[in-house]
């Protein structure tokens, strides 16, 4: 069930809420679209809509897609 058209794309997406991570400090604003990308190298990443975000793991749910795109070679 491996899905590698869905590995291969670019995503761009809104968290649903705001994070801050501590202690970097590093955050996520609501308000704003982010470039992300699946999570592929988690366990089930599919099943639970796992992206990488900025620094963030977010699973489906966390967050808003915007629009995907494919990864240019």
């Amino acid at each position: 069930r491996y899905n590698q058209e869905r590995e291969k794309m670019k995503l761009a997406v809104k968290p649903i809420i705001d994070y801050k991570m501590c202690p970097s400090n590093m955050t996520l604003d609501s308000d704003k679209v982010y470039n992300a990308i699946h999570a592929t190298n988690q366990p089930d990443w599919e099943k639970y809509g796992l992206i990488f975000l900025d620094g963030f793991l977010l699973e489906r749910g966390e967050y808003e897609i915007v629009a995907e795109h494919k990864k240019e070679k």
